[in-house]
């Protein structure tokens, strides 16, 4: 009997588990769907996506400036550039149906106004028989504002498009903050054009090119007394270059496994938050890298580093070689977790912003330049100074610049959390590059792995 269709939403929320080193979908028995036309994938344009779209509001939801073509292009060349994988995308083409296998669309109506709500930027649908996509389509919010040239609070369309079409290939949302696939991202926000290490191992792993590979593996198990740690978010930084990699051990087995490019990585594991009312304790919970809360998720441990602290203890990885990783981290300690709910960057010495989100989004910075770096969550507090920040990437902490700012305390469950604030110095860099940001206090951790984005210096 042939098996019925099952239909996946790569978007704000996935079903997805994952044993590799960026976060896929995978099939109840731990195997990975993938596309049968990877080497060419054909994507579908609908005519009606194009500039000035307008909705039944009468707002226009595509500037009139805008290249669609063009961004969609752009945003296919990015994936199409990738030497490690054997995955393409076909030139694209158009068509005038409103729907159907392989259509990116941009409508409006009650049913896709209700699928994506009032915040979702776009969603990919992956119909999947076994571990096989049968066909994706690309929907679009006709609620929200989009275009290519940056006009004012609206949303990029290349960026956008190349997150959609990462899922498309079968990607779900990572753990690293500041990859394309991440699942929040905010107006006028461009970095995601630029894949991110993760989302290139991503699809190097899942369609990896013929020949010699350029990358190791990196994995083992994660198990506290005997037990497997199940669902639990694994994270590897590369030392040396700052490459961020995440992935989350296997619901069956807490077993592991990253491709990573050749480098010495610090590696860590963190529990996703299962209780929405403690999620603050957290920086990444489940929805946002698509496991459902009914699954298996096991949080009966601390963030830990492998070695047991985060001071130097790193695993090697070399091309075509596997590193075994395995560790057991510690068990709950008591303390209240670190968390940071805010991460923000001023010039150095401007005034704390007047809002905050407790949404984790990544912090874009221009290289070449000094920024004030502010935190702020559950942990942090003006106990903090040099020797409980650790940054993994292109940036330096300036000595003694460390300090607790009173400016704008966070409330939360009518505690305050005041913000604490230090400065970095950023050489210039030739490309974009990536930076992770690790604060430890009271034996707990917090990570943005991958959250701080640094841009070359401004022309």
């Amino acid at each position: 009997m042939r098996r019925p269709a099952l239909v996946l939403m790569a978007g704000l929320f996935l079903f997805t588990q994952s044993a590799l080193p960026y976060i896929l979908h995978l099939t109840s028995s731990g195997a990975p769907i993938k596309r049968p036309d990877y080497a060419n994938v054909q994507m579908y344009l609908n005519q009606d996506f194009a500039p000035g779209f307008t909705n039944s509001d009468g707002n226009v939801v595509i500037t009139q400036d805008s290249d669609v073509m063009g961004a969609l292009n752009a945003a296919i060349a990015a994936w199409n550039s990738i030497p490690t994988t054997a995955a393409q995308f076909a030139p694209i083409q158009t068509t005038a149906q409103p729907n159907g296998p392989n259509v990116i669309v941009m409508s409006d109506t009650p049913a896709i106004r209700s699928m994506l709500g009032p915040a979702l930027f776009a969603l990919t649908t992956l119909t999947v028989s076994g571990t096989t996509v049968l066909n994706s389509q690309i929907v679009f919010n006709p609620v929200l504002a989009f275009s290519s040239t940056g006009a004012p609070n609206t949303h990029d369309l290349q960026a956008t498009f190349t997150k959609q079409l990462g899922n498309a290939l079968g990607l779900a949302n990572s753990g690293v903050i500041g990859a394309s696939l991440f699942i929040f991202s905010g107006n006028d926000e461009t970095h995601e054009r630029n894949l991110s290490p993760d989302d290139v191992a991503g699809v190097s792993g899942l369609y990896p090119a013929s020949g010699s590979s350029v990358y190791g593996t990196l994995g083992g198990a994660l198990t506290l007394n005997g037990s497997p740690l199940r669902n639990a978010l694994v994270s590897a930084v590369d030392t040396g270059s700052g490459t961020a990699l995440a992935t989350l051990t296997s619901p069956i087995d807490g077993t592991w496994s990253m491709a990573a490019p050749a480098g010495n990585y610090l590696v860590y594991a963190q529990p996703l938050v299962t209780d929405p009312n403690s999620q603050f304790g957290q920086v990444i919970v489940p929805y946002y890298v698509g496991v459902s809360q009914s699954n298996q998720i096991d949080t009966n441990f601390q963030g830990t580093f492998i070695g047991g602290d985060g001071s130097g203890t790193t695993v090697p990885v070399n091309p075509g070689a596997s590193s075994d990783a395995s560790f057991s981290p510690d068990p709950p300690n008591g303390n209240a977790p670190t968390s940071l709910l805010l991460v923000n960057a001023v010039p150095v010495g401007a005034a704390a912003p007047s809002t905050v989100s407790v949404t984790p989004a990544p912090v874009t910075l221009v290289s070449g330049q000094p920024y004030d770096i502010l935190i702020q969550g559950i942990g942090i507090d003006s106990t903090i100074n040099d020797s409980n920040i650790q940054i993994i990437g292109p940036l330096v902490l300036r000595t003694g610049s460390t300090n607790a700012d009173k400016g704008f305390p966070l409330n939360f469950n009518g505690v305050n959390y005041p913000i604490v604030r230090f400065t970095v110095d950023i050489p210039p860099v030739n490309a974009q590059s990536y930076a992770t940001l690790i604060v430890t206090n009271n034996g707990n951790f917090a990570s943005y792995t991958g959250g701080i984005v640094i841009l070359p210096p401004t022309q």
